[in-house]
């Protein structure tokens, strides 16, 4: 990390009488530094969970992604619930993922739409960049 320091404030005046405070603005940049040859991006779906939706609730759909890899991984992550003849009825967004390696991080999401009794296929799906795309389908029931 990187860090960019500025003071802020002026001196004392020494004809006055008072306090004087100084303010020390510090921003920090993160850089991600990988050795070619050496970089593994692995990563798995370590759990997925669909809560159907109840009278006013939404669905819900909860998933934790384990870094396996040696890398960082910045993920972007979705949901289709796909019904009959393969149709897609409902998406959303799960949140964004940033994983440093050996962690496991849970990412959420919901939609409320409404579902007709069945069968579906919830497939979520996380893109963590360079060919890396990790994809599972999770049954879903409603009576």
């Amino acid at each position: 990390m990187l860090f960019f320091e500025s003071m802020l404030g002026e001196g004392p005046d020494p004809k006055r009488e008072g306090a004087f405070v100084r303010f020390a603005a510090r921003v920090g940049s993160l850089f991600d530094v990988e050795i070619g040859g050496t970089v593994r991006r692995e990563a798995r779906f370590a759990e997925v969970t669909v809560i159907p939706p109840q009278a006013a609730v939404p669905l819900q759909l909860q998933a934790k992604l384990a870094n396996e890899g040696n890398v960082a991984l910045k993920c972007d992550n979705s949901f289709h619930i796909w019904g009959a003849q393969d149709l897609v009825v409902g998406r959303g967004a799960l949140t964004k993922s940033y994983t440093s390696p050996g962690q496991t991080v849970t990412m959420t999401g919901e939609w409320d739409g409404a579902l007709s009794p069945g069968a579906y296929t919830v497939v979520t799906t996380a893109d963590c960049g360079d060919e890396l795309v990790l994809v599972e389908e999770s049954g879903l029931t409603i009576p």
